[in-house]
């Protein structure tokens, strides 16, 4: 409808009361007019924004979805052409002065997969959802930049670019293929030497000395980079002196609970023992990295896949692979333990149409899980407690997220801008990824303290008087502490041999602590 040719009441009448819209009049007097007559904007009421025709910028906005995407993709690779290549990316720890004492540092590594030979045909066009298609992300050494097109209000389209950067540890772009052995050296090179002393024993055990994980959309090439990883791991750990062998598990969490990959998709029981949760799953061992190869193949072949939208073998399940490595001179002792996780990638409701029960299924658990991942991330980064409990996936992640094994996480970026939303959901959580991995822990109350972080204030008690007592509080976190009785908290540790008026002292010190903050 024309509005210099109606009254300010008919103007109102054409206005929806269910959403905010955006007009354009032909003439100031008209629009002032429209404004007065407008009631104000409240819940449920009309809330109206007044823009003018010579305000609004150029024609871009009415143009079709498609001739809007070609433009894009000139623009991008116009300004991916004007930045200078980058060197070849190198994977190295995050400097020691970054990372808080006793605290294993997280390194964020952001990969970008190639596009695939449908998306190269269909750069510069829209999709059959009205989606625009082009490659949308440039990337540096250390920083990747998400191109979108810019939306006013409602979504309308304006003639800009809006740009978004994510900085990482390393930035492996389409085609950089030195990651996987870049990060099963750096796994590798972090672990403990064969001979040392190792922990207890436990049938799969998820806190590991090192710890690779593969993070992003379903589609981004998560599972292949798992895939690369786990065979340079093979070569890498017989490579190390003093290896006799590997003891090896794969498991997979998904909607039903878990199975073993190894023997058959046998349905396994998980069992938490003080806060770490461990899988009665089998366990091979192999002598050779032949063996273990063939052993890592049986598990791959056992993995849940299924058609989506996106990818015609998208992995639907979170799958862990544990090499545990068996010292030469004692079989029976575990040296380290180094775990490949591949989780699995979220999905739009968009992207569900075509879902039957099961795939439904599927799909909430993987979405639960993944936002339950963020919401501790989130939790961790501004000291509140953590819900690690709200999920199998964060209980069996939680000594990862909080700082007890080297890791690795690996974000996997897709390139078209028609995955747009979940690459800025993916960038976001590498930023608080990295928050977390630098968080001081003297700035945070102690009753917020994580189980990492009360082991390093007991080392520094005293001047490391009763540092031989963090070994034995590995099941304490702040919250713990705070909330326990005293002559329970010393009971507990004189059970593992542990003087009562020591730990009756570090209680007292602790709730002491709590009174002074």
């Amino acid at each position: 409808q024309d509005f210099e040719f109606c009254s300010a009441s008919d103007a109102m009448a054409a206005v929806g009361m269910d959403r905010v819209r955006q007009y354009e009049f032909l003439d100031e007097a008209t629009a002032a007019a429209t404004a007065a007559a407008a009631p104000p904007p409240v819940m449920g009421g009309v809330a109206m924004t007044i823009a003018f025709g010579d305000e609004l910028g150029p024609a871009i906005a009415v143009d079709p979805p498609g001739v809007r995407a070609a433009r894009m993709q000139e623009e991008v690779q116009r300004r991916r052409s004007s930045t200078t290549p980058p060197p070849p990316p190198t994977l190295v720890q995050p400097a020691s002065a970054d990372i808080p004492s006793g605290r294993s540092p997280v390194t964020t590594v952001l990969s970008v997969r190639p596009m695939w030979s449908q998306e190269e045909s269909s750069a510069g066009s829209a999709n059959d959802r009205g989606e625009l298609e082009y490659q949308c992300l440039s990337w540096g050494p250390k920083e990747v930049v998400l191109h979108t097109e810019a939306t006013g209000l409602g979504g309308r389209p304006l003639a800009s670019i809006a740009t978004k950067r994510c900085a990482a540890d390393a930035v492996y772009g389409p085609e950089d293929d030195q990651l996987p052995q870049a990060v099963a050296a750096a796994l590798v090179s972090d672990c403990t030497s064969p001979g040392s002393e190792s922990s207890e024993v436990a049938p799969v055990l998820c806190e590991a000395g090192a710890v690779a994980v593969m993070y992003g959309q379903t589609g981004s090439g998560k599972t292949h980079t798992a895939k690369r990883i786990q065979h340079d791991l093979v070569v890498e750990v017989f490579r190390r002196p003093g290896v006799g062998a590997v003891r090896l598990a794969y498991w997979e969490l998904q909607a039903g609970g878990a199975v073993d990959l190894l023997d058959g998709r046998r349905e396994v029981r998980l069992r938490d023992r003080a806060g770490r949760v461990t899988a009665d799953a089998r366990t091979e061992v192999a002598a050779t990295a032949d063996e273990l190869q063939a052993l890592v193949n049986i598990g791959v072949e056992h993995r849940s896949l299924r058609e989506t939208q996106v990818h015609d073998q998208s992995s639907r399940s979170h799958a862990l692979c544990v090499f545990e490595v068996l010292s030469a001179s004692d079989a029976s002792v575990p040296v380290f333990r180094v775990v490949v996780l591949d989780l699995a990638g979220a999905e739009r409701g968009v992207e569900t149409h075509h879902h039957d029960r099961d795939a439904l299924a599927e799909t909430r658990f993987i979405n639960s899980s993944l936002s339950v991942l963020q919401t501790c991330v989130r939790c961790l980064r501004v000291g509140k407690r953590v819900p690690y409990r709200d999920s199998k996936l964060t209980m069996v992640l939680r000594d990862v997220l909080e700082g007890t094994s080297r890791v690795v996480w690996v974000s996997h970026l897709s390139p078209m801008a028609s995955s747009a939303q979940h690459t800025r959901q993916t960038m976001q959580f590498v930023r608080s990824l990295r928050e977390v991995s630098r968080a001081v822990p003297g700035k945070r109350p102690p009753i917020r303290w994580n189980r990492s972080e009360v082991q390093d204030w007991v080392k520094r008690l005293e001047d490391g008087k009763y540092a031989h007592l963090a070994r034995w509080m590995e099941w304490a976190d702040g919250a713990t502490i705070k909330h326990e009785w005293r002559i329970d908290f010393v009971q507990r540790l004189a059970a593992s041999g542990v003087a009562e008026d020591e730990a009756g002292f570090v209680f007292d010190a602790f709730h002491e602590l709590l009174k002074a903050k």
